[in-house]
């Protein structure tokens, strides 16, 4: 600890750290909830993915990822693929620090690119334990961008093609018959053409985070409308699918939240 205190760079590099936690903040609160959530995960994944990966992989590398399937599987170990240690993005607030060592002269050339390179290993090691666990390599979790109602309003042709090939990975799956899958395809087409006409506004507005959640609005639109019968059944099944251990996770916030309380008034 004590040689740890005495490193000229420790300040930018817990500023380093607090910038890869401000970017994978937001994920991890979001997708901490009871809701069913699993339409956006895909999205919000690629999102964090391509977020990091654009820290230390060079930009031709990621322009060739045109797909969320092609960018999970980025060799982010290949030394060809990552950027020289000086082009490392680490942060504004860290970049500042390492700076102004530079202009107090407190550290030297080899320091700041040795400790370049030890953000490049966090990195990838970061990004390699994302991608180990990462849903994005199942078609299914990518198909389910279908039910996600922006994707639903902005892209509906890509929409039709993603619950089209949902349909089939039920239908491979044994989850459903063919003549079931017909009818599904074709209600869901008529769902479509129905959310353009009328329901645009709300579908396009709709707040993942918000108190409304995906069970909640789909049961009100078609839930209870017979026309919809066997779409809305696949629809139910789907939005079970976990995206986590939220009830778990969202434990560990209130544990931290009542300890802080407690210390509070002992203090």
């Amino acid at each position: 600890l004590v040689n740890y205190s005495k490193d000229p760079l420790i300040i930018a590099k817990l500023q380093f750290f607090v910038t890869v936690a401000k970017i994978l903040q937001p994920f991890l609160k979001r997708f901490q909830t009871d809701k069913p959530m699993t339409p956006f995960l895909a999205e919000e994944l690629y999102s964090l993915l391509k977020t990091l990966l654009e820290k230390f992989i060079k930009p031709a590398v990621l322009e060739k990822a045109t797909t969320k399937t092609k960018l999970a599987n980025i060799d982010v170990m290949d030394a060809e693929n990552v950027v020289h240690p000086k082009s490392v993005e680490i942060g504004f607030a860290a970049m500042q620090l390492v700076r102004q060592a530079e202009r107090e002269k407190t550290v030297s050339e080899r320091q700041i690119v040795t400790f370049r390179k030890e953000c490049t290993v966090f990195l990838q090691k970061l990004v390699m334990k994302l991608l180990d666990r990462c849903p994005l390599k199942y078609p299914v979790v990518r198909y389910l961008v279908s039910l996600n109602p922006i994707h639903m309003v902005n892209k509906p042709e890509s929409a039709k093609q993603s619950f089209s090939r949902l349909l089939q990975s039920l239908l491979e799956s044994k989850i459903r018959d063919a003549a079931t899958c017909d009818i599904v395809q074709q209600q869901y087409k008529y769902w479509m053409a129905e959310i353009q006409e009328t329901k645009k506004d709300d579908y396009n507005s709709f707040d993942p985070d918000g108190k409304t959640g995906l069970d909640e609005l789909f049961f009100n639109d078609i839930g209870c409308r017979p026309k919809y019968k066997e779409l809305f059944g696949v629809i139910k099944d789907l939005l079970i699918l976990s995206h986590g251990q939220s009830s778990v996770e969202r434990g560990f916030s209130d544990n931290k939240d009542i300890m802080k309380d407690n210390m509070s008034e002992h203090t």
